[in-house]
Parts: structure tokens; C-alpha cells; sequence
């Protein structure tokens, strides 16, 4: 996997985090969101090209099983083949050595294992997968202890994919003092203080805080802990915080402010800026869809994105998918916000040739295509940040659950 390390800011000062449990907002930002959420009504609008009428689908999740699956149910991963490149690539990475947890470190690749051990054994039932990622699975507690500066990041990557694990191997029906004690531990992950970060320490605070690649990760993590544990009210928060993300102020607008460099890829100002840029130009280029902080890596706003621009877009893009396809399944409509917003940010990404840069983000513009019912360049999926495997999840003939 890539070894690039991400941007490490550093304030003068470290922020005090609000109390667990979602934003902390004012009282005009409280009135602002009852306003928006009582406007807010409901469309059966089909993904694909177009404006939403409205603008935006609801905040409040349509009905959904979650015991059906955090992302998949039983039949959708039932129904995928076992035989062809993507099977046998899945496969060969269950069977190899799942090796040591490390969840704080931004490049351990075993909670990716355990999670192509549970696909294994859900596709499969071979109770020998279901083991092993538990064993992977239990393996992960209390390895999130880190003394470095990117140890959030490392455990946001990682801690998602042990937790759609644990959902695919069912370790709450098939080991319950197991689930009993990873539960535990999964609920104080989300406001535990991790490693030495001169701002982002947990999961919640930096996905309510960054509007980079840390941000989208964090909340994907977040989301998948929140849906495990049951927890609907903090997944309606973290819901919320993507909106904010993908261009709805009304939703939320607290993040960090970019820096000048970063908001010279933006077309708002400071008091006005989104985290990923709405219908908009800029010296003759259309920069809907960037996401204005992981774009500007390279520097300011010049065309067309380069080196480490490219690659940091795709970051973002891994994270703020999972978090997608966790609360498409919990009943909301991610793709359809802003504008289809991520569909938007795929187009930009394909304005500069951006795709599949690096290995890690290979699985994103599947999720993509059979979202959006795109034709994306595609590689093998592999695997990379906290998903992979999407070329046997979602390929052509393959799981459709747009």
C-alpha cells in the first residue's frame, strides 16, 4: 500500500473538544436546522444525471433493517460468484496471514484482511473465515494506542473495516461475550483521545472539525460504530456532518476554515466556503465537486492538479463513500445530496485524469459506476483504506444496491 503521509497541521493552540454527541452549535445554528429539517420533504428521483427537485433528499433515514447488514445483506453477498479474477483475488487476501493489528497506523493493512475473511465467510459459510476474523476482530482491541501524530488518522482508516467485519461474521449472534466486550470497547472509541495531533485526537471531533481526508474518515468510522451499536441519534448527527461536507451550510458549516491556499480552489468566500465546491468556475475551469482542502496539497488554485493533489482528492473519496454506503443502508439518500454532489466530485476528478492514481484508491470508482451508472476507468479493486473488493461487490452483473 501507499506510504505517502497526510498533512499535519498544527495550530498554535489545541481547540477544546465539545462534549461527546454531536456538534455544538448556536442557538441560531439550532433554529436554522429545525427550519431546514421541517422544509426538508422526501423525492423518488432515480440516481443518474440532473438537478433534485428539491435541492436536497431527507436528513431522516427511510426505514431500514439494520440487523440485515451494515452495508450488505446475507442475499446481495450470497448472490456474488465464486469463481473469476475479483473471487480469486478476494480469496487469495483471506487466506493469506491477517499478520498483527496495528489500528493506529495509517498503513496497517489487517483489518482489511479480517474484512476479506468475513466476506469469505459470508459468501461462503466456512466457518474457518468466520474464526479467523474473529480472532482478527478481538485481536484489534486496545491496539489504537499511539504516541504519534498520525494515530487518528490510522485508527479512522482501520476502524471501520473491523466493524463491517464483525456485522458479516454476525459475532453478536455467534459470540456474544466476544460482542459484548467489542461493543464496549467500540463505543468509547468514537470519543477516545488518540494519538498526539496537534488538533484531531477523536474520532468525533475531527469529523465534525476537518473537511479533509481525516474528516471523511473519521466519520466513516464513526458511522460504522454508531450503526453497530445501535446508536440512531449520534448516526443522524454524523449524517448531518456529511451534508455539511458535501455543500449543505443548512446542515452544518462548523469545519475548520482552509487556509488562503486552500480557499484559492474554492469559488465562496471564508464565511461562505463548502468543503466541496458547488457548481462553480474558476479560470475557465469547472471546480464542482473538488474537495477544496485535499486538492490544494500541491498549492494554490492551478490547472491542472498534480502530484499529491491528485492522490489526497482520492483519500477523501474512500472515506466520504464509506460513510455513503453505511447510511444508504441505514435508510438515507447520500448520493442524491447537493446536487448528487459525489457524483459531482467524480466528474472533477475525471476533468484532470485523476483516477486510480495509487492502489489504494482502486476500489472507488466502482462504487461509483454502480451508483451513478457511470463508466469510470477501473482497476482491479484490491484493496486500500478501510474498503476494497468492490470489483466482486459491485461490479458489471454485480451487487446492486443503488
Amino acid at each position: 500500500m501507499s506510504t505517502w503521509l497526510p498533512r499535519l497541521w498544527t495550530p498554535v493552540h489545541r481547540p477544546t473538544e465539545p462534549a461527546p454527541g454531536g456538534p455544538v452549535a448556536s442557538s441560531r445554528r439550532v433554529r436554522s436546522n429545525r427550519v431546514v429539517a421541517a422544509a426538508l420533504i422526501g423525492c423518488a428521483m432515480l440516481l443518474g444525471t440532473g438537478p433534485l427537485l428539491p435541492d436536497e433528499s431527507p436528513l431522516a433515514p427511510a426505514s431500514a433493517d439494520a440487523a440485515s447488514g451494515l452495508i450488505f445483506t446475507r442475499a446481495q453477498i450470497r448472490n456474488r460468484p465464486t469463481s473469476g479474477a475479483a473471487w480469486k483475488a478476494l480469496k487469495a487476501v483471506a487466506d493469506s496471514s491477517i499478520g498483527t493489528p496495528k489500528l493506529a497506523d495509517i498503513n496497517d493493512d489487517h483489518s482489511i484482511k479480517a474484512l476479506a475473511a468475513a466476506l469469505v465467510f459470508a459468501r461462503t459459510g466456512k466457518a474457518t473465515y468466520r474464526s479467523k476474523a474473529r480472532k482478527a476482530i478481538m485481536a484489534s482491541i486496545g491496539t489504537e494506542n499511539s504516541s504519534t501524530s498520525n494515530a487518528l488518522l490510522g485508527v479512522a482508516r482501520n476502524l471501520g473495516s473491523i466493524v463491517v467485519a464483525a456485522d458479516l461474521i454476525k459475532l453478536r449472534k455467534h459470540y456474544p461475550k466476544n460482542d459484548k466486550r467489542f461493543r464496549t470497547w467500540l463505543s468509547a472509541m468514537r470519543t477516545k483521545r488518540i494519538g498526539t495531533h496537534g488538533r484531531w485526537t477523536t474520532l468525533v471531533f475531527t469529523h465534525r472539525d476537518s473537511a479533509s481526508n481525516w474528516g471523511a474518515f473519521a466519520g466513516a468510522s464513526r458511522i460504522a460504530a454508531s450503526r453497530y451499536l445501535g446508536d440512531s441519534a449520534d448516526v443522524a448527527k454524523a449524517a448531518r456532518i456529511l451534508k455539511g461536507f458535501l455543500g449543505n451550510r443548512n446542515a452544518y458549516s462548523s469545519f475548520r476554515r482552509p487556509d488562503s491556499t486552500a480557499m484559492s480552489w474554492s469559488c465562496n468566500t471564508a464565511s461562505t466556503w463548502r468543503p466541496l465546491n458547488r457548481p462553480c468556475t474558476k479560470g475557465g475551469h469547472n471546480l464542482s465537486g473538488a474537495i477544496i482542502e485535499d486538492i490544494s496539497r500541491e498549492g494554490s488554485f492551478s490547472w491542472p492538479p498534480t502530484g499529491s493533489a491528485v492522490t489526497y482528492m482520492q483519500e477523501s473519496l474512500q472515506g466520504l463513500l464509506m460513510q455513503a454506503e453505511l447510511l444508504q443502508r441505514a435508510g438515507y439518500s447520500p448520493y442524491r445530496w447537493s446536487d448528487r454532489a459525489l457524483r459531482r466530485a467524480a466528474r472533477f476528478v475525471s476533468s484532470y485524469s485523476g483516477w486510480n492514481p495509487s492502489t489504494p484508491g482502486y476500489h472507488v470508482p466502482w462504487i461509483l459506476n454502480a451508483r451513478y451508472g457511470l463508466s469510470l476507468p477501473t482497476k482491479s479493486a484490491r484493496y486500500g483504506r478501510m474498503f476494497g473488493f468492490t470489483d466482486w461487490l459491485y461490479g458489471r452483473s454485480g451487487l446492486k444496491v443503488a
